[in-house]
């Protein structure tokens, strides 16, 4: 996921609940988090999953990549 977020937010020195928009990450970034997620675990997230919620902390996403396996 660093790579994915070019440098501008430190995932290795956030907590899984830490607020990841409040760190930085941008809307493109967070469509290239969705896409890349989709594309490691072979998953596509439904059109309800595509909210900020989903993509907010690195537990939220765990949790949303975890109801799709």
């Amino acid at each position: 996921m660093s790579a994915i977020l070019g440098g501008t937010v430190d995932v290795d020195a956030m907590k899984p609940t830490d607020d990841l928009f409040g760190a930085g990450m941008t809307s493109h970034q967070t469509v290239q988090v969705m896409l890349g997620i989709e594309y490691e675990f072979d998953i596509e997230f439904t059109d309800g999953d595509l909210i900020e919620s989903t993509f907010a902390t690195i537990a939220s996403m765990v949790r949303a990549v975890s109801a799709r396996t």
